[in-house]
């Protein structure tokens, strides 16, 4: 689908379906403006559009007829890519088993509990899905598991030549269970070949992370949850309301002196936009250690309408402005140059679309960002069920390790991607966006239309002043 961009000086046509932007004219932004009211297609217009063209455009009829002959030519670009179309499918267990045999990340679970008390987690006081969770995960079911998920990644169904995988800790607070890490990794060392190499990922609030010569004898790499300074960082805090940035900080500060080499490599961070930080000043904070985070924008989903005005006092969307930009782009360079500079112009002004409008995770591939099966990850829990994912609603379980042998749920499976399949068909058909979707199916189950995180017109608004400030920096350099 092609829409229109105008900024001051010029136009533009976006392919949202092929992610592309055309430079474009005057004649063809009205041609698109009338087919787009009158509800018509460029495919079938009729001679008595052609009639009215040529009188609103004030062309000839031979030059009304190039500019749709260029309309067509792009609409229709690149078409060997054409986007696969969300398609009923019927799921077998064969089907099931061979995406496990393929899955590069196995998360794990290893316990509900945390001793950090953040305002805006998932299992916390803003959602419904507010819980007390306080148990570990059974090691010995999942040591089972694991040689089953194992047996499977070296069976003829794995079609990589090389059948490495990843295991993430995940949590709760991972390191308040390092004895059923440490059990682990020891029980999946008989595993390791040099066909089959593991590679071990944890994240970690950070509170904990002392003593880790056993993370670094291992290779873990690690991910530490931090929102900045000790304000920025002020939703973190322990379940009495002390603050949690000293203890973090102090401890990544010995790991960066201890271990200069694997801090360098193999630590990372992660950071929650809210209204207590911005880009610029998280950048800033991690600039003094060396780090550039990853990052994420609060949840959205299952917010409690009680505490709607709370959640969106502190809400920040992932959305940068210009000014920001520039700062970052005279204070820290080398963070501008990677995360915000591409070689390609064409390519440059899209980035700068996807960072200004919030928009992430765009995929040609498929109707929204719904994965199929475990195409990405399994997700193991400490309640004994298993999901695609560890983002996902957690009524939405795919199976069971809580036996001896791993069951697939294959009727509730069916019916998630039915349901998915008939939603894509029914709402989503329509949408300009479909095919750059970033909504996942298991995170907007329950409504009736699925809210997305823009609309045409406020996405034509915003890209237009998008480009004209890269416009104006290129006629500024």
């Amino acid at each position: 689908m092609l829409i229109n961009l105008k900024t001051k000086n010029s136009y533009y046509l976006y392919h949202t379906d092929k992610k592309m932007l055309f430079s474009s004219d005057i004649t063809i932004y009205t041609i698109i403006e009338y087919l787009k009211n009158g509800k018509l297609s460029i495919e079938n217009i009729a001679p008595i559009d052609i009639i009215q063209l040529v009188t609103i455009c004030n062309i000839s009829n031979t030059g009304l007829m190039k500019a749709i002959d260029r309309i067509k030519y792009l609409d229709h670009f690149d078409d060997d890519k054409k986007n696969i179309s969300v398609k009923e499918v019927i799921i077998t267990e064969e089907t099931i088993l061979r995406s496990v045999a393929n899955v590069k990340q196995i998360i794990i679970e290893i316990t509900e509990k945390c001793n950090l008390a953040c305002y805006y987690c998932c299992f916390g006081e803003l959602y419904d899905n507010e819980v007390i969770r306080n148990n570990n995960l059974n090691i010995e079911k999942c040591k089972n598991s694991l040689r089953q998920l194992v047996q499977l990644q070296k069976s003829e169904f794995n079609l990589s030549t090389k059948k490495d995988i990843a295991i993430t800790f995940y949590g709760g607070e991972p390191l308040l269970n390092i004895n059923g890490i440490k059990q682990i990794v020891s029980f999946m060392r008989q595993f390791v070949s040099e066909s089959f190499n593991i590679q071990y990922y944890m994240t970690t609030n950070g509170t904990l992370l002392r003593n880790i010569a056993f993370f670094v004898e291992n290779n873990f790499r690690i991910t530490i949850s931090l929102d900045g300074d000790i304000n920025q960082n002020s939703y973190r805090s322990y379940n009495n309301g002390k603050s949690s940035f000293e203890q973090i900080y102090q401890n990544v500060l010995s790991i960066k002196n201890t271990y200069p080499t694997y801090f360098i490599e193999n630590i990372s961070f992660i950071s929650v936009l809210h209204n207590k930080n911005d880009f610029f000043h998280l950048y800033k904070f991690f600039d003094l250690i060396g780090k550039i985070p990853l990052i994420s924008s609060i949840s959205i989903e299952g917010v409690k309408k009680s505490k709607t005005n709370e959640f969106k006092d502190i809400y920040r969307p992932l959305k940068i402005s210009d000014d920001e930009i520039l700062n970052i782009k005279s204070y820290f360079p080398a963070i501008y140059r990677e995360k915000f500079q591409t070689d390609d112009h064409n390519n440059e002004l899209l980035f700068s679309l996807n960072h200004k409008l919030g928009i992430w995770n765009w995929d040609l591939n498929k109707q929204g960002s719904t994965c199929f099966l475990f195409q990405n990850r399994i997700f193991l829990t400490v309640s004994g069920l298993i999901y695609p994912c560890e983002k996902i609603d957690r009524k939405f379980p795919f199976g069971t390790f809580n036996n001896d042998k791993i069951e697939y749920f294959i009727g509730e499976i069916n019916r998630y991607y039915k349901d998915f399949s008939i939603k894509g068909k029914t709402i989503c058909s329509d949408c300009f966006n479909k095919n750059n979707c970033s909504e996942c199916y298991f995170m907007t189950h329950d409504l009736d239309c699925v809210k997305c995180k823009v609309d045409e017109k406020s996405f034509c608004k915003k890209a237009s002043e998008s480009i004209e400030s890269k416009e104006k920096s290129i006629l500024e350099y």
